[in-house]
């Protein structure tokens, strides 16, 4: 869906681009101004106010060396410019001064044998809390994330191996998310289970133009995501790996027409409704 929005708007097909922030800070394009439709941003959890750091990755789209000698950018509300101005004035350089050292499976399955457990939280947990240490110019990572997923790993299949539980622990979701979550566990249980589990069926809702069903698309593509990546884990579970492609590019197709909907704008998008507010 990226490639063939910039596509259409590189090759002048299109004036604008109509985006989310995957566009704006994703691909570099030959854009004079940049219009926030929104200052503010779902984050899995609940709405907030973009960063100084995601505003400049995408206002600083606007404008390219020997095309463009100067980007604008701009917001559809008054009151929001305020913010946009804020967030590109301020210091916004990392505090980070030691690089993050990780832990891999070696780490975790020397500790759990060390502590006789094979819950891999506690194994974690552990890690975290003694892996601990002063160097100039390291620190050990965070493992926030990771215990989060290895308390519903260990909830969830206590008996699966420590080896399975790991590549869980390291599968790429949003927990925040509850659909993600949702999905994320039935996969758990199917590798616990040793049970083939196949591609989702596709909803009926892609063979149409309707705009409505735009968030369920970037769900389900999130999901497919989760799948091949599971796939390449345990190819004899998740057997359909070969047909993601396949899928995804539904998924895409589909967004791709609801964008091109004009209908669709209205349902979407804060744009038309400022239009339509112009033209009464």
């Amino acid at each position: 869906m990226r490639r063939t929005e910039s596509k259409r708007f590189c090759n002048g097909e299109a004036d604008i681009l109509v985006a989310t922030d995957a566009i704006g800070m994703g691909l570099n394009l030959t854009i004079r101004r940049v219009i926030f439709s929104s200052t503010h941003k779902f984050d899995g959890v609940a709405s907030r106010l973009l960063n100084a750091t995601e505003v400049r990755q995408i206002a600083g789209r606007a404008g390219r060396f020997g095309i463009y000698p100067t980007g604008y950018v701009n917001v559809l509300e008054d009151d929001e410019l305020i913010h946009i101005e804020h967030m590109l004035s301020t210091d916004d350089r990392s505090d980070l001064t030691k690089l993050p050292i990780g832990f891999s499976f070696n780490d975790v399955e020397k500790t759990s044998q060390q502590l006789h457990t094979r819950k891999i939280a506690e194994v974690l947990s552990y890690i975290q809390e003694r892996s601990q240490f002063n160097h100039a110019l390291f620190t050990s990572e965070s493992l926030g994330t990771q215990i989060s997923q290895a308390l519903l790993v260990d909830a969830f299949a206590p008996a699966m191996s420590l080896k399975d539980k790991y590549i869980f622990v390291c599968a790429p979701i949003s927990l925040n998310v509850a659909f993600e979550k949702d999905y994320y566990l039935l996969c758990l249980k199917s590798v616990a289970t040793s049970q083939m589990r196949h591609l989702p069926i596709a909803p009926t809702w892609l063979a149409v133009q309707s705009p409505k069903h735009l968030e369920a698309a970037e769900l389900l593509s999130r999901n497919l995501s989760l799948y091949a990546w599971l796939g390449f884990k345990f190819p004899q579970i998740f057997v359909d790996n070969d047909k993601v492609v396949e899928l995804r590019q539904r998924i895409s197709r589909y967004i791709e027409s609801a964008l091109l909907t004009q209908a669709g704008y209205g349902d979407t998008a804060r744009e038309v409704d400022h239009l339509m507010i112009k033209r009464r």
